[in-house]
């Protein structure tokens, strides 16, 4: 069921209807977010505002909607147990910091062993990323400056793509149906 997270009413609506088809809900796995691909000088309060609303008060609604009805039945599952173990152990073994998730665990351990490898991959990856229009008289979202980007950019996006689209995961700021987006690519 798609449901917008950012919305308390819509939350509410969708626990109740999946809660009335299927029974109680007992796990709720919250992994949504928010990413806008953008120069940050094109971005706006109101970007950030909606990538708060997703990955904070998304997660906040669905946890409430679903937290009471569970702990009545004293059902359900956190899927936050092993994270929330390594945590406790990293504190108590006085570790600042602790990596959580196999990809995550390679990723670190890349970057402690070639550190300015790992940066010059990062560059390369910024680079990729949509550069502002200068002289736009309004911001400019990354989805709007795709057009403007290589077939390399393309290719890697697809699968993000892909994933978001099977993931019900809406397209914000698009143009009406039928209507191409107008060029920033001057």
């Amino acid at each position: 069921m798609a449901c917008d997270i950012s919305d308390n009413n819509a939350v509410s609506n969708a626990v109740e209807a999946v809660t009335r088809q299927f029974g109680p809900i007992d796990i709720l796995i919250n992994n949504a977010g928010e990413i806008m691909v953008s120069p940050f000088e094109n971005l706006e309060p109101a970007d950030f505002e909606l990538a708060m609303a997703v990955m904070f008060w998304g997660m906040l609604y669905m946890t409430l909607a679903v937290l009471a009805s569970m702990k009545a039945r004293r059902q359900g599952r956190r899927s936050a147990e092993h994270a929330a173990r390594l945590v406790v152990n990293a504190v108590c073994a006085r570790k600042s910091e602790t990596v959580l998730g196999l990809p995550a665990e390679i990723l670190s351990r890349v970057h402690s062993l070639l550190p300015g490898f790992t940066a010059e991959i990062l560059r390369f990856g910024n680079s990729l990323l949509p550069k502002g229009v200068e002289g736009a008289s309004s911001p400019r979202t990354g989805r709007e400056l795709e057009p403007c980007q290589g077939s390399l950019y393309q290719l890697l996006t697809t699968l993000g793509k892909r994933a978001g689209q099977r993931l019900n995961q809406p397209v914000r700021n698009q143009p009406p149906p039928n209507q191409p987006w107008p060029s920033p690519c001057k």
